[in-house]
């Protein structure tokens, strides 16, 4: 990490000379793509969208090797235990990507920010007394130059741009959330289904693993999960 320079950098003991130049400026506040470096660095990137896999082409309708684009099925109900897994697989990766690039996003839009406010200062101390009388601009005047130069323009228009393209990001992380909510709520419905006719949560692990019905042995039947207690009672009577 580098170090911070204090009390001008070596330019000279007066502090007016420690003003930042306008291109220094904004070289130093570029760090939004050394951010990403030290990610990869680190092993931590993302850079493209999950593929469709041979499991989900019938459920998304989407040939394998495609990337997906986040779009669930209208109609899940009618998906087997092993296809909302794979589909529940899915859209986890689907997550983490649109996380990552969130995070991307993040550090673009904290980049953007800090030059436009870099810029917006510099403007005004560079155009704050008006040629024409050597006199000092009065607030409105200096507030209206220093909004309408183009270097604070560009800078702006920068800055509403990733801004923008943070928060349609952070929208898509919120629905994929809720795509991940709607998955999990089916699978909890269709275990519960299996359990009313039978079958236990241990045994279901094992009948999916195996791609094929139970044969009977090890399920929990509705007798069985009667207590002891409650039996001896019945017998009684």
């Amino acid at each position: 990490m580098p170090k911070l320079q204090l009390g001008g950098g070596g330019q000279g003991s007066d502090p007016e000379s420690w003003s930042t130049s306008e291109s220094a400026g904004l070289e130093t506040y570029d760090y939004a793509e050394n951010v990403e470096r030290r990610l990869a660095e680190l092993g931590v990137t993302r850079h493209d969208p999950p593929k469709v896999m041979k499991a989900h082409e019938g459920v998304l309708g989407v040939k394998a090797g495609q990337y997906f684009d986040g779009r669930l099925p209208t109609v899940i109900k009618d998906l087997t235990l092993d296809q909302l897994s794979a589909l529940n697989s899915l859209y986890s990766n689907w997550h983490s990507y649109l996380r990552y690039q969130l995070t991307v996003a993040a550090a673009r839009m904290s980049e953007a920010k800090r030059q436009a406010d870099f810029l917006w200062s510099l403007i005004r101390q560079q155009r704050r007394m008006d040629p024409s009388t050597g006199k000092k601009r009065d607030p409105q005047t200096m507030s209206d130059v220093t909004t309408t130069d183009f270097r604070w323009v560009t800078a702006d228009a920068r800055y509403a741009q990733e801004k923008l393209l943070y928060d349609f990001l952070d929208a898509f992380v919120e629905m994929a959330k809720q795509d991940m909510k709607v998955i999990s709520r089916e699978v909890t419905i269709q275990e519960n289904k299996l359990l009313q006719k039978g079958f236990g949560r241990g045994s279901m692990g094992s009948r999916f693993r195996s791609g094929g019905h139970d044969d009977g042995e090890g399920s929990e039947t509705q007798e069985s999960r009667v207590p002891n207690k409650v039996k001896r009672r019945v017998i009684q009577r």
